[in-house]
């Protein structure tokens, strides 16, 4: 594990498919991995909330089972989560080990500013956020970086070919895959809302009638004097 994978932990209690007593600040979930037979754990909302965070899915960490002796360096696998709170209400860990690589996602750190970002008839579009890689424990990247300084004008575009990649990782993604780019800013000109035929028509019809009443007015005042 790199200095950057600094060690990181989870608590964690085993429980059944059935009958298992479930607190409120419970989240199930489940570890499982090719030499790990899977386990159904509950973990603190919170604590799991942090790892995501700040960990992401590209960070072992430990997970410290309850009643076990050893704990399980994992990643987090995948989250699910309540559509109208997006509260996690599900977790999958994989257990991993270290002659066994792992397709996972990390995050891009754009680095730099681009030029474009100076000119205010340019806008900076990003593509892609994250990219999928494959790599042993040992050599996964909290992030791949990739400088953006150079952006300048419309059309100026970075691909997945551009990264800094480290040894010892292959990216899965397509090579020729846009991450970001540099677009004319788009001016949002509001219309102003079509009449239904029938209003305008209505409209029309009134205004006749109003000229028309205007016009009788002025001819009954003529006729007094």
């Amino acid at each position: 594990m790199t200095a950057k994978q600094a060690i990181h932990k989870m608590l964690a209690k085993q429980r059944e498919l059935k009958g298992t007593l479930f607190q409120p600040t419970d989240v199930k979930g489940v570890v499982y991995g090719k030499k790990q037979d899977p386990i159904n754990i509950t973990a603190d909302r919170l604590s799991l909330q942090r790892i995501y965070e700040n960990l992401g899915h590209s960070v072992i960490f430990d997970l410290e089972i309850e009643g076990e002796k050893s704990p399980i360096p994992v990643l987090l696998h995948d989250v699910a989560r309540r559509p109208n709170t997006n509260q996690i209400i599900h977790f999958d860990l994989y257990a991993v080990t270290k002659d066994q690589k792992i397709k996972t996602e990390v995050p891009i750190h754009f680095e730099g500013e681009p030029a474009a970002q100076a000119d205010s008839e340019k806008v900076i579009t990003t593509i892609l956020e994250k990219v999928e890689i494959e790599a042993l424990p040992a050599d996964l990247p909290e992030s791949l970086v990739l400088s953006v300084v150079d952006l300048a004008e419309i059309g100026d575009t970075k691909h997945v070919s551009d990264l800094v990649v480290p040894d010892g990782i292959s990216v899965l993604t397509e090579s020729d895959s846009a991450i970001i780019k540099v677009d004319e800013l788009q001016e949002n000109v509001e219309e102003e809302p079509e009449q239904p035929e029938a209003e305008v028509a209505e409209g029309e019809e009134q205004a006749e009638q109003d000229e028309e009443a205007q016009s009788s007015d002025d001819k009954g005042g003529n006729s007094s004097d």
